[in-house]
């Protein structure tokens, strides 16, 4: 090969290089083209080429190390975060468990004197208690005795949390039904009050009920398909929370008798 041809080509291996360091990348076409160099060149030339071929891996590198850089401190910034965030859950935690023991320690000292005391479960939903309602989808009249008209309505409410999640909140329980389109004696179909303990043993947990489900046979036959239930929760903190919902039912159309009374059922 002349000197004029070594020149050229030396020529190429610097353009190619200048090119790779500015966009960055290498063209698959262009390297391919640059590194077909007949295997007659002696010498020099070789050498050329080989330190073409260098030239461009360290230009393509250099042009790739500021966005490895960017990326490793941006993945150090958020593990810092990381780290900064399970820390304070930590803490959190650590707090919230010496909380407890200190609220049992409590519990204790007032029971040794003789005093009622919640349960940590109870006083747990005590406090997240934010309102109490009717669980629409499974309150409504029952027909038990295979006669036209509902006997029973089958009631079930639901405390509920600050994200309207239910939660068991034993507490005394008033339930009132009304017929809105009677008039007089006979607008009241029933009034139910059930105690503390009786309604935490009316409590349901499953897939399709979680709250506490009443059964109440009518005390006044109702008229009208078209029903008021009010709800009254009293817990042991003072606090009073109410619901109320229209339900439908089927009249009983017989001569008023009445069922036994069951107040709850399991």
């Amino acid at each position: 090969m002349t000197p004029e041809s070594a020149e050229n080509t030396a020529s190429r291996w610097i353009w190619f290089a200048n090119l790779s360091s500015a966009d960055g990348r290498l063209e698959l076409k262009s390297a391919l083209r640059l590194l077909f160099v007949p295997f007659s060149l002696r010498g020099p030339m070789r050498r050329i080429c080989r330190s073409g071929v260098l030239l461009c891996g360290l230009a393509a590198g250099c042009a790739l190390r500021p966005d490895t850089a960017a990326i490793e401190n941006e993945l150090r910034v958020h593990e810092d975060r990381i780290l900064t965030l399970e820390q304070r859950l930590q803490q959190a935690q650590d707090e919230l468990a010496a909380a407890r023991r200190e609220s049992d320690h409590l519990r204790e000292q007032v029971r040794s004197t003789g005093e009622q005391v919640l349960a940590s479960e109870q006083a747990d939903s005590l406090f997240r208690a934010e309102g109490l309602r009717i669980n629409t989808l499974l309150t409504g009249g029952l027909d038990e005795d295979g006669r036209p008209g509902d006997e029973v309505l089958s009631l079930v409410v639901e405390p509920f949390d600050a994200d309207r999640q239910p939660i068991k909140l034993p507490g005394e329980l008033t339930i009132d039904v009304t017929d809105p389109a009677a008039a007089g004696e006979d607008a009241v179909v029933g009034r139910w009050t059930y105690s503390a303990e009786e309604v935490r043993k009316a409590w349901h947990s499953g897939l399709l009920i979680t709250g506490f489900k009443f059964r109440l046979p009518w005390q006044s036959t109702p008229i009208h398909e078209t029903l008021v239930v009010h709800t009254r929760l009293a817990t042991s903190d003072g606090r009073v929370f109410d619901a109320t919902e229209t339900v439908k039912i089927e009249a009983p159309a017989g001569d008023g008798t009445l069922a036994a009374s069951k107040p709850f059922e399991r």
